[in-house]
């Protein structure tokens, strides 16, 4: 099995046996369902850049299960912000060596990625990178960046009407989960797409938290649903299997003793890698 993702598959922020694919191998192995899970998550990725971890890596382990973690948050976000700059997908005639360098600079230091992935919801941080030439966005992104200057963009993910660069990245976002799903239809390997919720889509106190940090948010319509059902509409349409943690998630709360996330980083804790691994053990296991 291999598991594509950003920040929220690779787990940096626990031990590497504390993460949901470590303890999934381990867990699907004490049920004697031998089992190796390839974690191929890496910082600031977005689904095109998995789409293309797994082209170039994560076939040649010859799975026989492709899970791809969407991060709710901002995976949609860096979908969008694919273009020019973007040297994954396009490469230009002038300049295009010293782009590929600077990305794979940035795009190999954990630090930068970690910055990198903040700035999205940050203004001030997201300024401050771009000044000091960490990364650089189009005009074009920079523009529609603009319309959002006081609420973090990652946060119009839950808007009722979603603004137009965000309606672009869902259109690239569909785009990759094709070229995934079309990739692993190919070699004859199943597919699935895990949706990762945020601790805004699962706790009320850090919804209210947010909307109280930045005032213009009470004068717009939320919808904490809205994304989900949107990527599970598209799922159903183009028979792409899903698991959404967010009811599994919402329903262990009473449960539990502690949170789910790290509230002021906003990945999972090793209490949340628990319950992931736990939900993956019990899908996997029907399928078998």
């Amino acid at each position: 099995m291999v598991v594509l993702g950003d920040s929220m598959v690779e787990a940096m922020q626990v031990p590497v046996l504390d993460n949901f694919s470590s303890l999934l191998e381990l867990n699907l192995n004490q049920k004697q369902v031998k089992s190796e899970v390839i974690n191929l998550g890496v910082s600031s990725f977005g689904t095109g850049r998995e789409y293309l971890a797994l082209k170039h890596y994560g076939i040649n382990y010859q799975p026989d299960l492709v899970v791809l973690g969407l991060t709710i948050s901002n995976d949609i976000l860096n979908n969008y912000t694919e273009d020019e700059n973007n040297p994954s997908f396009v490469m230009d005639e002038t300049g295009g060596l010293k782009k590929r360098i600077k990305s794979f600079l940035t795009d190999n230091s954990r630090l930068a990625a970690y910055l990198r992935e903040k700035s999205y919801s940050s203004v001030p941080l997201r300024n401050f990178l771009i000044k000091i030439g960490v990364f650089s966005r189009s005009k074009r992104v920079e523009e529609n960046f603009k319309e959002v200057e006081d609420i973090p963009a990652d946060y119009f993910i839950y808007s009722e009407e979603y603004p137009d660069f965000l309606m672009e990245g869902f259109e690239k976002t569909k785009y990759f989960l094709s070229k995934i799903k079309e990739t692993a239809d190919e070699k004859e390997i199943k597919f699935l797409v895990v949706l990762f919720p945020t601790q805004e889509q699962i706790y009320e106190d850090v919804w209210r938290e947010v909307k109280e940090t930045y005032p213009e948010m009470k004068n717009m319509d939320w919808d904490l649903e809205k994304p989900n059902q949107m990527l599970k509409n598209y799922f159903e349409e183009n028979r792409i299997a899903y698991l959404d943690l967010r009811p599994f998630f919402k329903k262990a709360l009473p449960k539990l003793d502690e949170r789910l996330y790290y509230k002021y980083d906003g990945h999972l804790n090793k209490t949340g890698h628990q319950l992931v691994a736990k939900i993956l053990e019990e899908y996997i296991l029907k399928l078998k």
